[in-house]
């Protein structure tokens, strides 16, 4: 419905109805395992509403009690496991083509920010946990759409400034989306490597994952202290090594 031919309404509500089908599953999830299960997988579900809301969350529960750090990290990375399985029905709703080409990084640093997180684990199943985010509402239409939102708008920026300045500000632009939205960065990414104007589109999950990691490890360090902030950040980056490994070798 735009001069771009990138907004497609059909598309965009089937993000809506799948972001509401997400965020209901892990309500039910954090209600069955909150209480049980302890606070690293409580954390896995809260990173299918939002990975940065769980990381906060975590990094704040590590400063309340130290004794807690270590399950406190492995619920914040496996949030962000969580956040990066979710790329899986975006990219096939948006993109199918561009999950093949990214598949095995993909798969790498969500298998090695749950390996990562294997060591939080053995500690937080004595931890009794309930998360705030299972308190809200199953279905929030609001935040779904609000996402959405985000997601047309760098659709349509993605769009424009590729045509009127060249791929590169485009990728400039969706970096900065990554720090505040990493679902919404993918979609934009999507929409170049559709266009044909990616010809380093291997590269397009490590710089996702770079820019979500830089502001994520701030966010830890003001909420969670440096301690957990140091272990978050060698973790990512950790995850960002292999990803790039992986990228360099396929």
């Amino acid at each position: 419905i735009d001069a771009y031919g990138v907004l497609n309404p059909a598309k965009l509500w089937r993000l809506v109805v799948l972001v509401m089908l997400v965020g209901a599953i892990a309500h039910v999830a954090l209600r069955i395992v909150g209480n049980r299960w302890g606070l690293p997988l409580a954390g896995f579900f809260s990173g299918y509403v939002s990975s940065t809301a769980a990381t906060l969350n975590s990094a704040s529960t590590a400063k309340t009690d130290p004794t807690l750090t270590s399950p406190a990290l492995a619920a914040a990375l496996l949030a962000n496991a969580a956040s990066l399985s979710l790329f899986i029905p975006i990219l096939l709703a948006m993109a199918p083509g561009y999950l093949q080409t990214i598949g095995i990084e993909l798969a790498a640093a969500i298998t090695v920010l749950i390996l990562l997180s294997a060591f939080g684990m053995r500690h937080g199943n004595q931890v009794v946990t309930e998360s705030p985010v299972a308190q809200k509402r199953m279905f929030r239409i609001q935040h779904a759409l609000a996402l959405v939102a985000i997601i047309a708008a760098v659709l349509f920026l993605t769009a424009a400034l590729n045509r009127l300045l060249g791929p590169n500000w485009a990728v400039v632009l969706i970096m900065l989306t990554a720090g505040a939205e990493l679902h919404a960065a993918l979609v934009g990414f999507t929409e170049l490597y559709n266009s044909g104007a990616l010809p380093y589109a291997k590269w397009g999950l490590f710089g996702l994952l770079l820019a979500s990691s830089v502001v994520k490890t701030v966010i830890a360090w003001v909420a969670g202290g440096r301690d957990f902030a140091l272990r978050f950040a060698a973790a990512m980056a950790t995850t960002l090594a292999v990803v790039a490994a992986v990228t360099l070798l396929d």
